[in-house]
């Protein structure tokens, strides 16, 4: 994986100043996949702990190259006397994903490749109002795209043609002064998702297809958080967020919970300033289980 990013911040105007730059990423990969063609599971499939992996087996062996330049922009407009602030943005991607196959091995057929090359279009936007001394209110909207996984592009076990997913992420908040060195932030979000590999449905799925990008995601919630600077040497935060992550695997289907979903998260960390150098500290984190489903009738195979 190599990467290179370079970026440039300066002053337009007395109220104005830019952000701008350029990334780029190149992803060179070389897989190989030996054994069930549904071991490991994949977000989605239905599976319980223990269960034993499907007879059908079989292997692949493929290379991906993608890479991408992707030029960004911001602007950043402090407006009343510099209590608000309005950042529009820009991020364009134009990239190219290259397959070694895009069927399977069959005989002495020769390995035919997929090139294709695209480019997305990301607006962003963000807003930040300091209301008073002690209040400030902030919210934000995104655009972003995503490249398919190097493993989910096998001619055998994925699709090597899967397009880049992508997602709108909306974010508002507000930073309360409850004391000087005390702080509450309180933030809720919304993330839409589209374009996402799923299991092919059909027993039988075509040639390459066994992944189609027909999954839709959504993850919503609200977090708080209470942050205490460093004061009298201790400093740390707690937080506790409340979401939900849900994923449908076509657009007609019903809306279910992720297998990632983790409806409560409390977290806290601390530290204690020894002096001399020296710092102590201490990171705890409480979070409700991912969802399971529940084992609604067995089989017993003896002979296994």
């Amino acid at each position: 994986l190599y990467g290179l990013r370079a970026s440039y911040r300066g002053s337009v105007t007395k109220i104005l100043s830019l952000n701008a730059g350029l990334d780029a990423e190149v992803n060179d990969a070389r897989l190989r996949r030996n054994g069930s063609i549904t071991t490991p599971a994949r977000e989605g499939d239905l599976r319980v702990f223990g269960q034993v992996p499907e007879d059908r087996t079989n292997a692949d062996e493929w290379k991906v190259v993608t890479a991408g330049l992707a030029p960004f922009a911001e602007l950043d407009a402090a407006l009343l006397e510099g209590r608000l602030h309005v950042t529009p943005g820009v991020r364009f991607d134009p990239y190219f994903v290259s397959v070694s196959r895009k069927t399977p091995v069959a005989g002495e057929t020769p390995g035919v490749g997929s090139f294709r090359q695209d480019a997305a279009l990301d607006p962003r936007l963000a807003l930040r109002w300091q209301a008073s001394d002690r209040l400030a209110l902030r919210g934000a909207y995104g655009k972003y795209h995503q490249l398919p996984s190097a493993e989910d592009l096998s001619a055998v076990f994925g699709n090597p043609l899967l397009p880049a997913s992508s997602g709108d992420h909306f974010v508002f908040g507000s930073e309360l002064k409850v004391l000087t060195k005390t702080a509450l932030e309180t933030t809720a979000f919304l993330t839409l998702s589209d374009d996402l590999a799923m299991r092919n449905p059909i027993a039988a799925p075509k040639l390459a297809e066994a992944l189609l990008p027909v999954g839709d995601g959504r993850s919503y919630g609200v977090q708080f958080l209470l942050r205490q600077e460093l004061s009298h040497r201790v400093a740390g935060w707690v937080s506790y967020a409340i979401s939900r992550s849900e994923r449908r695997d076509t657009e007609t289907s019903p809306w279910r919970p992720s297998d990632y979903d983790q409806t409560h998260v409390l977290s806290a960390v601390g530290r204690v300033d020894l002096g001399k150098g020296w710092e102590v500290g201490a990171r705890a984190r409480w979070s409700s289980g991912f969802p399971r489903t529940a084992v609604i009738g067995a089989l017993y195979d003896s002979r296994r």
